[in-house]
């Protein structure tokens, strides 16, 4: 990159780690250089319990939109619509339990794409960085999605590669439907890689149900990759 502006800018397209060396030349020939290393990580919504066992805020802090790190979202459908719409394709959810969801890209086609990932440590009050922490668990209760019992519901035409991780799913845990559904529900037409890894699904003693009424992960006209997962299929 050369620059006469004297304010040399240059903006990276990919995620990844640069060696950036600023050469400065004066008009007599004589120069000096400077060497940073620059991080470029992805753009990532966040997601935390309320205070006071988080800092999530659905309404933002200051009048401003959740999802950034610094102003964390305290529920996932929140993070997804606000992710949705600023095109950010990763939505990471810290520790604890937090409400059902569904991305129905017939409703929203941003969500197209849009990757949901739990478990990662948002303990330590504004951390300057949110890590994956496999002994740490996200869990997602059972309830009403879209007129059906499912805790997770992905549902419409998905062009693009999405993955959903390390997640924790009470199937059948809702206190207004006692007879359970799907613990993850994939219905409608998922044309590109669907991947559901390390996710768990599990059955309360209270739920009521036998055979298709009480399903671990329902596929209905999908296709979808399931690794490192322990799906247990009900009653």
């Amino acid at each position: 990159l050369v620059d006469g502006s004297g304010n040399p800018e240059h903006t990276y397209t990919q995620v990844g780690e640069y060696t950036v060396t600023l050469t400065v030349t004066d008009s007599t020939g004589l120069s000096s250089s400077a060497t940073v290393k620059v991080i470029v990580e992805p753009e990532i919504y966040y997601v935390s319990r309320p205070a006071p066992e988080g800092y999530g805020d659905d309404n933002g802090v200051s009048g401003r939109a959740c999802g950034p790190r610094d102003r964390p979202c305290s529920t996932i459908t929140t993070a997804l619509q606000h992710a949705a719409s600023a095109h950010i394709t990763d939505v990471w959810i810290g520790v604890g339990t937090f409400d059902s969801f569904s991305t129905d890209t017939n409703v929203d086609p941003n969500l197209d794409g849009v990757n949901i990932s739990g478990g990662h440590d948002d303990r330590n009050g504004l951390a300057s960085t949110w890590v994956v922490d496999p002994a740490l668990t996200t869990t997602v209760p059972g309830a009403l999605v879209s007129g059906m019992q499912s805790a997770i519901r992905v549902t419409g035409p998905h062009f693009k590669p999405t993955r959903i991780s390390n997640l924790t799913v009470n199937a059948g845990n809702s206190p207004t439907v006692t007879t359970p559904t799907a613990g993850v529900s994939l219905v409608g037409v998922i044309r590109l890689g669907l991947q559901l890894d390390n996710i768990t699904v599990t059955w309360p003693a209270t739920a009521t149900g036998n055979g298709r009424d009480s399903t671990g992960v329902l596929l209905s006209g999908s296709t979808a990759t399931i690794t490192n997962s322990t799906i247990d299929s009900g009653l």
